[in-house]
This record gives C-alpha cells, sequence and structure tokens, in this order.
C-alpha cells in the first residue's frame, strides 16, 4: 500500500527557522542538489557564504554569527568556510575579515597548462 504524502499543518508562530528543523533531520531542503531538491547543511551553508560575501568580504565573526543565527553549527561553519572563502586579518589589527575563494582558473590547474 502506498504511502501518503506528508502533509503540513500551520498551528502558529514557533520560535525556530525551516533551516533549524530540517537540519535535525541530516538534510535541508533548500533546493538545488542532491536527490528530490535537497541538499546537504555544509552546502547550504556554501550558498550562505556565496550569498553574505557575494558584495566583499566582511567581518569573520559577524558572517559566523549569522550562519549560526541560521541553525548551522560551528563545525558545519567551519567546514563550508575552509571551502568557499579565506580569512585574513584586518588592517592595522583590525577583526579577521572573511572573503569568497577566487574560482580556478584555467591556468591555474597544472594538469591543464600548456607546455
Amino acid at each position: 500500500m502506498p504511502t501518503a504524502a506528508p502533509r503540513i499543518a500551520w498551528l502558529g508562530a514557533v520560535a525556530y527557522r525551516a533551516n533549524q528543523l530540517l537540519a535535525e533531520q541530516g538534510t535541508l531542503a533548500i533546493g538545488g542538489g542532491g536527490a528530490g531538491g535537497r541538499q546537504t547543511p555544509r552546502a547550504a551553508a556554501r550558498e550562505l557564504l556565496r550569498r553574505e560575501l557575494a558584495s566583499g568580504q566582511r567581518p569573520v565573526a559577524e558572517v559566523k554569527a549569522l550562519a549560526l543565527e541560521e541553525g548551522f553549527s560551528e563545525g558545519t561553519f567551519a567546514r563550508a568556510s575552509a571551502e568557499a572563502a579565506q580569512a585574513h586579518p584586518g588592517a592595522c589589527g583590525g577583526p579577521w575579515l572573511l572573503r569568497l575563494r577566487a574560482p580556478a582558473s584555467f591556468c591555474s590547474v597544472p594538469s591543464l597548462r600548456h607546455s
């Protein structure tokens, strides 16, 4: 016998965001990758980094606080940051800043260089 599709009943406001509730199950339904339009929390965190850093670098603490507020764990934020961004010290002892990693170019891939 086929299983019925899940249903959502809105019963009122809650103190959680949808991604926080879905993170409990290990996947986030935010469209894009994976089976059924689901992506992993790390992929969703990389998207958050790309969105928040698209207009330029920002203080690491500010972006991390936003990621934690969105329901990502510190570990997920750290792994996504290592893949999608670079941290560097701010000028004159200012806060550490986070910027997007430059995409790999044709010339930066050793196996694709012309001799």
